[in-house]
C-alpha cells in the first residue's frame, strides 16, 4: 500500500507541475491595426464637444446630436493611428446626410473604411401655424409660429405646394427666433420674388417632423420701382429696382419726357426685381431734374414717376 500511495502522489505532483507550467505561459496578442480612427469629435459648438462612438467591429462612427444644440451641420475633427492618414478631406457634414464615410490608410498601405451615422435626438412633436393672415404678395414676410425649441439656421425646410399643379417651391432659409412664452418660436421667411399667383399649401420639415399648413393665397400688387438720380453717359445702362413687396411683371416700355419731347429708354432686360434700360444716343445732354417718367405694363396701370438725370457724352 505504501508503494502505491507513493506512486500516486508522484504522478499527481507531476501533473500539477505540468498544469502550472502551461497556465503561466505568456501568449502574445495580435498587434492592433494601424489604419484605425482613434477619435471622432464634433467641434462646432461653443464650449461643448460631442464625441462619436467608434465601433471597430462594424467599422462605424455614431454621433448623437441633441435637438437643443440647433445644429444643421456638424464639423468633425478626426484622429487616426500613428503614421496613418485620412484619404478624404474632413468637411462639415449636413445633419441629414447618410452617405458619408472615411477611409484610413496606414503606412503599409492597408486601408479601412468607417461609415458615419448621425443620430438626431429630436423633439417629441411639432405644432405649427401661420402667424398672420393668409393673403401674401411676393417678396413679403411670411411667419410661421410653432414650438420648434431650437433656433439653428437651416434646421427648418418650408415648401409651398400648389394643389392645382403639384409644383413645390422651397423657400430660402429662414430665421428662427424665440418668442415670449415657453416653447414659443417664430420662423421668419420671405415669399419668393418669382412665385406664381395662386393658392399654396405649406409643409414644414424640422428635425424629423413633417407638418402641413392650410392654404395661403399669393397675389400680385401693382408693380412699382424705386427711382433715384442717375448720372450716366449716352449709351450707358441704368437700373431701377422693384419697390418692396412688389415684382416687375408684363413690362412693355419705358419713356421720359423732356422739353415736351418723349424719349424711349430701350429695355435691355428685366426680371421680377429689376429693370435694366439703355440711355439712347439722342438723349439731351446736361442735368434734367424731376422730369416725367412713364413705365407701361400689360394688365397693370401705367406707372408715373418723377426722375432726375445727368447725361454726359
Amino acid at each position: 500500500m505504501s508503494r502505491l500511495f507513493i506512486h500516486i502522489s508522484y504522478t499527481a505532483s507531476l501533473l500539477a507541475i505540468l498544469f502550472t507550467s502551461s497556465c503561466t505561459k505568456t501568449m502574445e496578442l495580435a498587434p492592433l491595426p494601424q489604419n484605425r480612427i482613434t477619435e471622432f469629435k464634433v467641434v462646432n459648438l461653443p464650449d461643448t464637444v460631442i464625441f462619436g462612438a467608434i465601433d471597430p467591429i462594424e467599422k462605424s462612427i455614431t454621433v448623437y446630436i441633441p435637438y437643443y444644440y440647433g445644429l444643421a451641420v456638424i464639423d468633425p475633427e478626426i484622429k487616426v493611428s500613428d503614421g496613418a492618414r485620412l484619404v478624404e478631406e474632413v468637411l462639415p457634414v449636413n445633419m441629414n446626410e447618410t452617405n458619408v464615410s472615411y477611409t484610413v490608410k496606414a503606412k503599409d498601405g492597408g486601408t479601412q473604411v468607417y461609415k458615419l451615422k448621425i443620430v438626431q435626438q429630436n423633439t417629441p412633436d411639432l405644432t405649427v401655424s401661420w402667424l398672420t393672415n393668409r393673403v401674401y404678395n411676393p417678396r413679403t414676410a411670411l411667419t410661421i409660429f410653432g414650438d420648434f425649441r431650437a433656433t439653428g439656421n437651416g434646421l427648418a425646410k418650408v415648401h409651398l405646394i400648389s394643389p392645382k399643379t403639384g409644383k413645390e417651391t422651397l423657400l430660402d432659409e429662414g430665421i428662427l427666433v424665440t418668442g415670449s412664452g415657453l416653447y414659443q418660436y417664430y420662423l421668419l421667411l420671405e415669399t419668393p420674388a418669382d412665385i406664381d399667383t395662386g393658392y399654396y399649401k405649406g409643409r414644414v420639415s424640422f428635425l424629423g417632423h413633417v407638418k402641413e399648413l392650410p392654404e395661403i393665397h399669393i397675389v400680385y400688387r401693382q408693380p412699382d420701382v424705386l427711382i433715384g438720380s442717375k448720372e450716366v453717359k449716352r449709351g450707358d445702362e441704368i437700373v431701377y429696382t422693384a419697390a418692396l413687396e412688389t415684382v416687375i411683371v408684363g413690362l412693355k416700355s419705358v419713356n421720359v419726357t423732356i422739353g415736351g419731347i418723349v424719349y424711349d429708354l430701350p429695355i435691355k432686360k428685366y426680371d421680377h426685381t429689376s429693370i435694366t434700360l439703355t440711355i439712347p444716343d439722342n438723349f439731351p445732354l446736361g442735368e434734367h431734374h424731376y422730369v416725367p417718367l412713364k413705365i407701361l405694363f400689360d394688365n397693370w396701370a401705367t406707372l408715373n414717376k418723377s426722375a432726375s438725370f445727368t447725361i454726359t457724352n
